[in-house]
């Protein structure tokens, strides 16, 4: 009422801060119930008006199956100070949604560096690229190395591992990785031959790029001639007539 400026009812405020202070754990137990934003708005009264102790409330709020009121507790986490703190927040960095985990992930790279370097390694291989982005951004600043790290992912036999790998290469712009990608456009998935694809046009020679033009542009998969049409256009590599004629 009071941000939209309609009237005073600040009596009325008062008199919901005043419910909430009296029954905070009924506050508290509809909040793990609610959906959706009615219990991002319960968790936000609760904050503000309750005298609830806030681990209960963060842990109600983590554990909601709502990921914006996950989120939510992520900005309460940061609040708090400690061992407590750094705990919550390695929990939180394991949520099933990207969003909760890059939040996370961010405050304990701010509160907590000195000890993020196994978390980060965990992270480097998660399916959200900004969280890995985060992950890959720390351990390459603190001596990791993650070129040979991912090189060793090429010869997993595990598609995850391989795909993360040829997107961390590229990433660090490591030229001298570009022999061992070049094996990946011959991948039974389109996914993996799309990325080995793009890869090859940051990390190799003009040269090698307008020899393997014919075989890229001749893919049997849609997905990948249009990204090697894409990327031809963004970096204007040299096609032949013929070459082109040929994909069409």
């Amino acid at each position: 009422f009071k941000e939209c400026r309609r009237a005073d009812h600040s009596k009325f405020v008062d008199q919901v801060g005043e419910k909430l202070i009296a029954h905070c754990e009924d506050a508290l137990s509809q909040l793990s119930t609610a959906s959706g934003m009615s219990a991002l708005l319960y968790a936000k009264l609760l904050t503000k008006n309750s005298p609830v102790e806030k681990t209960k409330l963060i842990n109600a709020s983590l554990n909601h199956s709502n990921v914006i009121v996950r989120r939510y507790a992520i900005s309460l986490i940061s609040k708090l100070e400690g061992s407590e703190r750094e705990e919550l927040l390695i929990h939180a960095t394991k949520d099933k949604f990207g969003l909760v985990r890059s939040a996370a992930l961010r405050s304990l790279l701010k509160y907590y560096p000195s000890s993020c370097h196994s978390v980060c390694e965990d992270l480097l291989y998660d399916k959200e690229k900004t969280v890995r982005s985060q992950a890959l951004f720390f351990l390459k600043n603190s001596g990791f190395d993650c070129i040979k790290e991912f090189s060793n992912s090429l010869e997993k036999d595990d598609l995850h591992s391989q795909r993360i790998a040829i997107w961390g290469l590229t990433e660090l712009f490591s030229k001298s990785s570009v022999d061992s990608i070049i094996p990946f456009l011959d991948s039974d998935y389109p996914s993996i031959r799309a990325l080995a694809l793009k890869a090859c046009f940051v990390l190799a020679d003009e040269s090698v790029l307008e020899q393997l033009s014919a075989k890229m542009l001749n893919d049997s998969s849609p997905r990948v001639v249009k990204e090697c049409s894409r990327l031809y256009e963004k970096c204007y590599v040299r096609v032949t007539a013929a070459q082109f004629k040929t994909s069409l």
